[in-house]
């Protein structure tokens, strides 16, 4: 819609418009975009200050809620918050076995997210004692 061509749909019979009202659509269409994105960096550039801050905070915090954010923007201190660590971060690695002979599975591996499941554990073995069953001679008494 807009004061040129007014408050008319032209997309359903757009392909049976004249070539100058398509270049009238297409020119209101530019205007719109071109007037919406001035908005918008004009937004942008008023709030640069604020949008330092916000993005500063986010870095050494990585999330925020809405107190914390408004306080972010008033230009106070975060208290009691901790800040995330810089660089990668890494697990320790232990220096032996966990359990004597069992070895140290590798960090990323089985268990972790998007690797491949632990395969499951045997089943306990069955013990067969006389007079359970099978093969203990059941027919006998």
């Amino acid at each position: 819609m807009s004061e040129r061509l007014g408050p008319v749909e032209y997309l359903r019979s757009y392909e049976k418009l004249s070539s100058e009202t398509r270049a009238m659509v297409e020119a209101e269409v530019k205007k719109v975009l071109d007037e919406s994105y001035a908005r918008a960096r004009a937004l942008l550039v008023s709030k640069r200050h604020e949008l330092d801050l916000l993005a500063k905070a986010l870095v050494e915090y990585e999330t925020l809620d809405r107190a914390e954010v408004e306080k972010v923007l008033r230009g106070e201190k975060l208290e009691g918050r901790i800040a995330v660590p810089t660089g990668p971060m890494a697990l320790p690695k232990p220096a032996g076995p966990i359990e004597s002979g069992l070895p140290i599975p590798p960090l990323g591996g089985a268990g972790s997210p998007g690797g491949a499941p632990p395969p499951a554990p045997p089943p306990p073995a069955r013990q067969i004692t006389p007079g359970s069953g099978r093969g203990s001679g059941e027919a006998a008494q």
